[in-house]
């Protein structure tokens, strides 16, 4: 059986490796978790772009690049919260709105995708509809990959 898990979080105004770190971390995790009969796969939001490299503080949209324009992201990330088994927001450190991870959190709540929220006690994502959205809010990025290993039902 398979379970993706959708990687959301803030991205705009980030480096692109400051926005892929974490991601490329949970990937791995879960390839590492995976066994011959659950495999998980980990989904970033920036699969495919590795022409952003380099980009010291992305914006939401990178028009010039067609997997980057406005449309493209919009519709990707969607079908992506629409077709995973869960979600994990990662909003640790944030320092400004993440607009379309909101827009992600409503879209899982819709679709009754459950969704585990990284921040802090003082992010600026704090909000009851972020907290009762989520089956989980924690402010440790590790628990939160235990945490899904768990509700999907398996643990090494």
């Amino acid at each position: 059986m398979d379970y993706l898990i959708y990687l959301g979080g803030g991205i705009k105004g980030l480096s692109y490796d400051e926005a892929t770190k974490w991601r490329e971390i949970f990937i791995d995790k879960y390839k590492e978790a995976s066994t011959s009969y659950t495999r998980f796969i980990g989904l970033s939001p920036l699969r495919g772009k590795e022409f952003l490299s380099g980009i010291n503080k992305l914006k939401d949209a990178h028009g010039e690049h067609i997997l980057a324009s406005e449309k493209v992201i919009t519709e990707r990330d969607f079908n992506d919260v629409k077709r995973s088994d869960l979600i994990i927001m990662n909003f640790l450190k944030a320092t400004s709105i993440s607009r379309g991870s909101l827009l992600e959190i409503g879209a899982a709540k819709v679709l009754n995708i459950p969704l585990i929220t990284v921040m802090e006690e003082d992010n600026i994502h704090q909000h009851s509809m972020v907290r009762e959205s989520s089956i989980i809010v924690c402010d440790d990025i590790d628990d939160a990959f235990d945490y899904s290993l768990q509700i999907l039902g398996t643990t090494k």
